[in-house]
């Protein structure tokens, strides 16, 4: 009797670590350790992204343009702002900032924050055909990324959050955002966050006459400058900022919706 029970009690042990083991494996399959958590399952993205937040907008020439936000919304210009499509996206996290490394390579940067951990995770994303198709790049461990430029050598510098693993804030690309290394916080190249304070965008929102506030502005040239807002408003201006015209988004406007029995 003892030996029985010695044997059942061995296999319930196993059963357990069989399950235990599953369970591993299937939670890092779905959700990768460097990569931000996947969005909620009652939160679609892709039914979100034509109205989503715009955080970054930038103009290769006076004909395209890329504008990026939440839920990785990406948004794609070639005719000069005519028309906005919707762009499918890698990613369902935040993206703060794109740049334009040619005419065919395009990089965004965004991240996240982990819900029970709030570890701080980055994206980096590529495109090799103008922004119409996107791919997930080398970032793994990176920290949130908020901001990306190019540099006079073509190198691409991005700045985020800080990283206890590399400790610095502030990464660097050699090769078109496909990989990325750690810089010096001293690096006299390094850049530092510009996005509009909330003063300016109060400004901003009161130039452009908008309720939304503006996230981002791009000046093409002399005449021709982009702003993006809120509610995947776009906006453009053809006299240097003195009057505004709704490219993308008029009349939307923030709403609060209150039930009461």
């Amino acid at each position: 009797m003892i030996r029985s029970d010695v044997t059942g009690h061995r296999s319930r042990t196993r059963g357990i670590f069989v399950v235990i083991l599953a369970l591993l494996v299937f939670t890092t399959d779905r959700c990768n350790a460097a990569s931000p958590e996947p969005a909620p399952t009652y939160a679609q993205a892709n039914e979100l992204r034509d109205d989503a937040s715009l955080h970054a907008i930038a103009f290769y020439d006076a004909e395209h343009g890329i504008a990026a936000g939440d839920h990785g919304t990406i948004l794609r210009t070639d005719n000069a702002g005519q028309t906005w499509q919707v762009q499918p996206s890698p990613v369902t996290c935040r993206l703060d900032d794109v740049v334009w490394a040619s005419d065919r390579r395009v990089i965004a940067v965004g991240g996240a924050y982990d819900r029970i951990t709030n570890l701080s995770r980055g994206v980096v994303i590529v495109s090799d055909d103008g922004g119409m198709r996107w791919r997930r790049a080398g970032d793994d461990e990176l920290p949130r990324l908020q901001r990306i430029t190019m540099q006079a050598d073509r190198a691409l510098i991005a700045i985020g959050d800080w990283s206890d693993t590399a400790l610095t804030n502030q990464f660097e690309s050699h090769d078109g955002g496909n990989s990325w290394r750690a810089t010096d916080p001293s690096d006299s190249q390094a850049i530092r966050p510009d996005k509009l304070t909330a003063a300016n965008q109060l400004t901003w929102a009161s130039a452009t006459k908008q309720h939304s506030p503006i996230r981002a502005v791009c000046q093409v040239d002399q005449h021709n400058v982009w702003a993006v807002a809120d509610h995947g408003m776009i906006l453009r201006s053809l006299d240097g900022g003195r009057s505004w015209t709704a490219s993308r988004g008029d009349g939307r406007q923030s709403a609060v919706m209150m039930i009461s029995s």
